[in-house]
């Protein structure tokens, strides 16, 4: 019920549980840190220590629901692979 009523406000942007149920993600829509910080800590299931959280900003580049669009073309794809590549992720 915690997260439903702040869905229901708008504070939340979407939330759920991963695909295989090791945990789940809130995203928020908020000002400041602490107000993430006073969420986090008044959800019932962490004040019982049935979850815990971790705070992450999201700093997005793309986003339907901000209207933000990079544009990103082939060249960034191609510079994202050699830098990957690099560092030996790929």
């Amino acid at each position: 019920m915690y997260v439903q009523t702040e869905y229901n406000k708008g504070t939340i942007i979407l939330a759920g549980p991963f695909g295989n149920s090791a945990g789940g993600a809130i995203i928020i829509d908020s000002e400041t840190e602490e107000a993430v910080i006073k969420f986090a800590e008044n959800d019932p299931t962490v004040k019982n220590e049935i979850f815990s959280y971790t705070i992450h900003q999201w700093d997005y580049i793309m986003s339907k629901f901000e209207n933000e669009n990079p544009g990103f073309d082939q060249s960034y794809v191609d510079y994202k692979h050699k830098i990957q590549k690099e560092l030996e992720i790929i």
